[in-house]
């Protein structure tokens, strides 16, 4: 699989029995399908009401999109243009969702950002899931500029 962000080749990712596809150069990650759910499932924690909320907000329309200067992600599984859907009310945190259900692209930093926000809203109930995520992706995976 190639990386929808810089289109490098990403690497296969197991941990704790959950396997991402992670990018090396630019620290994203993609989640298949259900993967996500089952990070959670793995860090017992029962968060679907609240990831569902936010993995069915409404996509930002072309024109917000174009106005925050990010550039569109192409499924790296169907090759269909991906939807931005914002994380709560984080305009920084905009997660690619796959309308297919191929799955969800996180830049790097982004899955974290959304695992605090959710940490937040639930009262640190999401505290193992956001330790999890540090452990396999660390601190400084945050992302190189956009590439042109």
């Amino acid at each position: 699989m190639r990386c929808p962000r810089c289109d490098d080749p990403v690497v296969i990712v197991e941990h704790h029995e959950i396997e991402l596809d992670h990018c090396l150069s630019c620290a994203g990650v993609w989640f298949d399908g259900e993967e996500l759910a089952l990070l959670f499932a793995k860090a017992q924690i029962d968060i679907a009401p609240d990831l569902a909320s936010i993995l069915a907000e409404p996509a930002l329309d072309d024109d917000t999109v174009e106005r925050i200067g990010e550039a569109w992600r192409d499924c790296p599984r169907c090759g269909d243009r991906m939807d931005k859907v914002p994380v709560g009310d984080d305009e920084d945190t905009r997660v690619d969702r796959c309308d297919a259900g191929c799955g969800l692209w996180f830049d790097g930093g982004e899955l974290r950002s959304m695992m605090r926000h959710l940490n937040d809203a639930a009262d640190g109930a999401l505290e193992r899931a956001v330790a999890f995520v540090e452990e396999v992706f660390p601190v400084d995976d945050e992302p190189t500029e956009e590439p042109a």
